[in-house]
């Protein structure tokens, strides 16, 4: 019979096919998985001086960023933790965001028996809960500030 050879090569040939588009495949595959890396499209060389200067100004932008992120920590701890007193635009005193917070909590600030130093109360009671000492607030502050530092360095 003649169709029996001309099936066995054309067998023979599909194989061989599948197996050239079988090492193509991988052969593009380890190309886009690193192992083969790729040839850059340029390549230049730079004097000296200019990657000093790009080492500088990649300085100068790092440190002008930490300046930055430290001004905007420490304006948000400033603006959160400052009391209240100051006058709004209703011409009534304005609550700093520390008092809301304590207000959301059933508690207020306010001003001691002796009228020097500020405590903290329950608002429905008037229970004394606790002194606030300055350096309360400093401490309360300072976290805060680093708190808010950590915040803007990953969003940044």
């Amino acid at each position: 019979m003649k169709i029996a050879p001309y099936l066995a090569q054309n067998v023979s040939r599909s194989y061989l096919r599948q197996q050239r588009i079988g090492e193509r495949i991988a052969e593009s595959r380890g190309r886009s998985s690193g192992e083969i890396p790729p040839r850059p499209a340029v390549q230049i060389e730079l004097s000296q001086a200019a990657r000093q200067a790009s080492e500088d100004a990649r300085r100068q932008a790092a440190e002008f960023r930490d300046e930055q992120l430290s001004l905007v920590s420490e304006r948000f701890a400033e603006r959160l933790v400052a009391r209240g007193g100051e006058e709004g635009e209703g011409g009534g005193e304005e609550a700093s965001g520390f008092d809301r917070v304590l207000e959301s909590v059933g508690l207020a600030i306010q001003k001691g028996a002796d009228g020097e130093g500020d405590v903290i109360v329950r608002k429905d009671t008037g229970e004394v809960l606790s002194e606030l000492a300055p350096e309360a607030l400093d401490s309360v502050k300072e976290v805060l500030r680093q708190s808010a530092r950590r915040v803007l360095d990953g969003l940044i």
